[in-house]
């Protein structure tokens, strides 16, 4: 079966992510949203777009990789779903966000390893 290691490979690919400058210059502005439009502001309709995507091309990159693993290890399970919840939360509102991404990325990569080399197995996989 190949779900165990796809599973891991996006686990780990997640947790390497989670570890990169892009990913922490992401996370600063997407924790800030006043401070990115106090920065980037730009006047009118279009400015307002503009702005718009940018931001949500920031917000984008910071999560990206918690969506892919939310998708590898099964978009209907519901304690994925609360589990990366609770990772961007932690990440994007509550003081140390940087490091719980660190943490988190950590965490991916051991568990990244553990489920493609087949000691861990989930009920979805037998």
């Amino acid at each position: 079966s190949w779900g165990p290691p796809a599973l891991g490979v996006v686990l780990i690919g997640a947790g390497l992510y989670q570890l990169t400058p892009l990913k922490r210059l992401c996370l600063d502005h997407c924790r800030s949203p006043l401070a990115f439009v106090m920065t980037h502001w730009r006047d009118g309709r279009l400015g307002a777009l503009r702005m718009g995507l940018s931001h949500g091309a920031y917000c984008l990159g910071c999560c990206w990789a918690l969506f892919a693993v939310l998708v590898a290890a099964g978009v209907m399970s519901l304690a994925w779903m609360l589990l990366l919840t609770l990772v961007v939360f932690a990440e994007k509102v509550l003081p140390g966000g940087q490091r719980t991404s660190h943490v988190v990325g950590v965490a991916l990569l051991i568990l990244g390893v553990v489920v493609a080399s087949g000691v861990l197995r989930f009920p979805w996989m037998a």
